[in-house]
């Protein structure tokens, strides 16, 4: 009952945080670049059906600027983010993994590394999907 005397409440205790800023950077910029390459591919695929029912060339330069952004946020969330671990289990968060996933760990449009960057940018804080233990874009005290 002290936690809430302190206005802190319970579930906040419990999250686990990162030992440095460099790795929640990493982790940050990787989820960013992640939601972004996720968001030029949906953009594409419109645009190059688009593309081939119309024979437009200014569709062509539109689809083409998709691609490439799409391919430019890939590489960057590749380079940035793939190699993020969990602070507790040391699972990947937004790469690619072979481990077996939590049941508590949640899924958007079927992808676990969307909802994890998704919450990391919107909320500040995640679920881990390899552990399924709450984490908290934080770094320790």
């Amino acid at each position: 009952m002290l936690f809430l005397r302190l206005g802190l409440d319970q579930n906040s205790l419990r999250m686990h945080k990162f030992r440095s800023g460099k790795t929640l950077f990493r982790l940050r910029l990787g989820s960013l670049l992640f939601i972004l390459s996720f968001v030029c591919l949906a953009l594409m695929v419109p645009a190059l059906i688009w593309e081939i029912l119309l024979h437009s060339g200014q569709n062509l330069q539109h689809t083409i600027g998709a691609l490439a952004s799409t391919v430019g946020c890939g590489l960057g969330y590749l380079m940035v983010g793939w190699s993020v671990r969990c602070p507790l289990c040391h699972g990947p968060l937004i790469g690619k993994t072979g481990c077996s996933r939590s049941s508590k760990a949640p899924k958007m449009f079927g992808s676990y590394r969307l909802a994890v960057a998704i919450r990391v940018i919107l909320l500040g804080r995640f679920r881990c999907p390899c552990c399924g233990e709450p984490c908290k874009c934080e770094t320790r005290e």
